[in-house]
């Protein structure tokens, strides 16, 4: 612990070997992040609304399982949402008609 009492106290001293090291691994971090951003594969798209005259759910079964998660938690979402506006007089009733 001395050791860091006397570099707090004494910081003048430069090591050219420190900052060499500490470049190569900015450089180093810099490039691996590039590549793998590069080489990343993109997510599968997932079709919103329904297709060829299917019901969402209809939709989701024939796709991959990623697609029937967001589906799934779309729906989930939606019936939340009607939920907080009925709770809160916001719903369809409330204005006399469809929501906008």
């Amino acid at each position: 612990m001395d050791w860091l009492v006397d570099w707090l106290s004494d910081p003048s001293e430069f090591d050219p070997f420190v900052f060499v090291v500490l470049v190569a691994l900015t450089v180093l971090l810099t490039l691996g992040s590039i590549v793998w951003l590069v080489l990343e594969r993109e997510e599968p798209s997932t079709r919103r609304g329904s297709r060829h005259g299917m019901s969402d759910g209809a939709a989701a079964e024939g796709s991959s399982p990623l697609a029937r998660i967001a589906a799934r938690s779309e729906q989930e979402a939606a019936r939340v949402r009607r939920e907080m506006d009925a709770d809160s007089g916001r719903g369809a009733d409330a204005r006399g008609g469809a929501r906008r």
